[in-house]
C-alpha cells in the first residue's frame, strides 16, 4: 500500500468515518491484499485486448511471466498448460511419435528454464495476449521430417520468423536487446535504414513538436537506442515491414 493510501486511512480512522466490523478488528494486511488484487486485476484488464494466434519457434524470456515467440510477446499464468519433456521437465519418454512434448510441467518450471538460458522450441496457442498452451517440440521440423509442416513437403506457410510481421502500431516503445524493441506487445528490429522522427523524447528541441502533436526532428537511430537503453519513456507510431521498423514517429502522449 502506498504512503498516501495509508495516510488517508489513518485520517478516516481519526475522524471516526471508518466503521469497523462487529469484531472490532481492523487488519492493514487485509487492505494491502485487497489493494494488490485490485492492481493485479487492473494490469490484467489493461492487457486484455492482446493478440490471438498460434505460433511456433524458440521461446525467450522477456520479464517474469512474459515471453517472446516469433517476435510476438505474450503472458503466462497458472492457467497456462505447459507440455514439456524435452528441454523443460526432460524425461526419457517425454515426446510422442511426432516429436511433441507430452510431460505436463508447471509454468514456474518453464520460467526457471528460460531464465537459466535453456533453449526451448515450442508451439504457443495465444488467446487475448495470454498463452493457453505451450507445447515443446524437438526440432524446427516438429520432430517429424514427413509432416506437412516440413519444407520438404511444400509447406505453404513459409518461414514466418524470417518473413517477419508487417503492421503499424502505436504505444510506448521499450528496449528488449540491442536494436530490438517492443511496441504494443510486438517485437521489432531497427537498423541504419530506419527513419526516426523525434524531437519530443529523443533529440528534444524548441522545434521538436509539430502542430499535429508528432515529432518534427530527424534523429539518428543510435540516439533512440541510447535513450531506450537508459529507460527514457518514448511514445511512437512504428511502421514495421518484414519485422524491421521503416519509420518510428514520436507523438506527444
Amino acid at each position: 500500500m502506498s504512503r498516501s493510501t495509508r495516510s488517508s486511512l489513518l485520517a478516516l480512522l481519526t475522524a471516526g468515518l471508518l466503521t469497523l466490523g462487529a469484531t472490532g478488528c481492523f487488519s492493514p494486511d487485509a487492505v494491502d491484499a485487497e489493494a494488490f488484487d485490485a492492481e493485479a486485476r487492473s494490469a490484467e484488464n489493461n492487457g486484455a485486448e492482446g493478440v490471438t494466434a498460434t505460433m511456433g519457434g524458440e521461446v525467450t524470456y522477456l520479464s517474469p511471466n512474459e515471453y517472446l515467440v516469433e517476435n510476438q510477446a505474450f503472458h503466462v499464468d497458472e492457467t497456462t498448460q505447459v507440455l514439456g519433456g524435452i528441454s523443460v521437465c526432460p524425461a526419457e519418454d517425454g515426446v510422442d511419435e511426432t516429436g511433441y512434448g507430452i510431460v505436463e510441467c508447471s509454468y514456474e518450471e518453464l520460467d526457471a528454464a528460460l531464465q537459466g538460458g535453456t533453449v526451448v522450441l515450442a508451439e504457443v496457442a495465444i488467446v487475448d495476449g495470454f498463452a493457453e498452451s505451450i507445447t515443446e517440440y524437438r526440432t524446427d521440423g516438429h520432430g517429424d521430417p514427413d509432416t506437412p509442416e516440413s519444407p520438404e513437403n511444400g509447406s505453404a506457410g513459409g518461414d514466418s520468423s524470417s518473413e517477419g510481421v508487417n503492421t503499424t502500431l502505436t504505444g510506448e516503445v521499450t528496449y528488449l536487446a540491442p536494436y530490438e524493441y517492443l511496441v504494443d506487445n510486438q517485437a521489432f528490429y531497427v537498423d541504419e535504414t530506419t527513419s526516426h522522427v523525434g524531437g519530443i523524447y529523443v533529440c528534444p528541441g524548441e522545434e521538436g513538436l509539430h502542430e499535429d502533436g508528432h515529432g518534427n526532428v530527424s534523429c539518428p537511430f543510435d540516439e533512440l537506442e541510447t535513450a531506450l537503453a537508459e529507460g527514457t519513456f518514448v511514445y511512437a507510431e512504428v511502421v514495421i515491414v518484414n519485422g524491421l521498423a521503416e519509420v518510428i514517429t514520436e507523438y506527444q502522449d
